[in-house]
């Protein structure tokens, strides 16, 4: 018991000083399924960007505007950041002596000397996977790769599956969350959404109330920072959520995105939380007219897809497998070639 207490106390003192202080968090690594990799929240060419996505792009400003104070940070995020679908979500060069001969050499002087290395980032997320595959297939990769962060969200597609037991899923949750804490800087975990406004879903949120405290025991014992999803009032709105009612919306993902950075300590450019501006009053009507639609659109085929056995996810691979610095955009292909 001495030494769990004193593992713990060392995880805390850890997660204190690397997500407390944003800035030395220098790589990240996303772990989880649909939520993560980006679901509704499509880029122009049609892959995903997501809240990891979003998320590493404030962590890798934050980053570079620590390791180069007196210059201009070489990531930065775009103008449009917390725009709605189209946003120019773009990693962007800055005047680095390094790579842009146009830079003041006084300006870079106080970087003399071997420059840190540059942000990085993995996002291992591939949609439709359940708990015990994302352990075994990304839980090691993220290991291997060994980043100063990881943020760990399963199991969502386990507690919705009939019959799922949350005691049982959260014992195989802690098992993959020491595992993680054990090689990698900082794990951060999240709960669950809370759905009483959710059609089909309100029914389930009990149990998912009893997994997210379990993932909230968990994080304490092994002293882990939580991203609150239950508490955020913002996905509460049915705007929050893109038209499947499964996924978040691009203004979802950053609201997520927000209060992630939030939790590790980062200075945040708005409020995860800011009220949505009013919304036209729809008649019950309309209401009905649209859950018919939405059930036969994506319900129906995603009953369907479980009943023969199938994922969204059978044929995707991860969008970054590796830790890679910004560059671009912060999405690439997903479907295997």
């Amino acid at each position: 018991m001495a030494d769990d207490a004193q593992g713990r106390r060392e995880r805390q003192e850890r997660h204190a000083t690397a997500g407390g202080h944003a800035g030395g968090l220098g790589s990240y690594a996303a772990v989880g399924d649909s939520f993560t990799e980006g679901v509704g929240d499509p880029a122009p060419d049609g892959t995903f960007i997501g809240w990891a996505d979003r998320l590493a792009l404030l962590l890798a400003a934050q980053h570079e505007s620590r390791r180069r104070p007196a210059a201009h940070s070489a990531v930065t995020p775009g103008p449009d950041f917390t725009a709605r679908p189209g946003a120019d979500f773009t990693a962007r060069p800055g005047a680095d002596p390094a790579v842009d001969p146009g830079a003041d050499p006084a300006e870079s002087a106080v970087t003399a000397g071997p420059p840190a290395p540059a942000f990085r980032y993995a996002n291992l997320a591939v949609r439709g996977r359940l708990l015990d595959r994302i352990v075994a297939e990304q839980v090691p990769r993220a290991v291997e790769l060994a980043p100063d962060l990881v943020t760990f969200c399963a199991s969502g597609n386990d507690i919705l599956r009939p019959g799922s037991d949350p005691d049982a899923i959260a014992e195989r949750f802690e098992a993959a969350v020491a595992e993680l804490t054990g090689a990698v800087g900082t794990v951060l975990v999240c709960t669950g959404f809370d759905t009483r406004g959710v059609p089909v879903l309100r029914h389930l949120r009990g149990k998912i109330a009893t997994y997210t405290a379990h993932v909230r025991a968990i994080a304490d014992r092994h002293g882990c920072p939580v991203l609150d999803l239950w508490s955020l009032r913002a996905v509460q709105d049915r705007r929050a959520w893109s038209e499947d009612r499964l996924h978040l919306s691009p203004e979802g993902h950053t609201r997520v995105a927000l209060r992630a950075a939030q939790v590790l300590g980062l200075d945040v450019p708005a409020d995860p939380d800011e009220p949505w501006p009013p919304e036209q009053l729809r008649l019950p009507s309309q209401v009905r007219r649209e859950n018919i639609q939405w059930a036969r659109a994506h319900l129906v085929p995603w009953i369907g897809r479980r009943l023969r056995g199938e994922s969204s996810g059978d044929h995707v691979r991860p969008k970054r497998p590796d830790l890679l610095p910004l560059a671009g955009t912060c999405t690439s292909r997903t479907r295997a070639s």
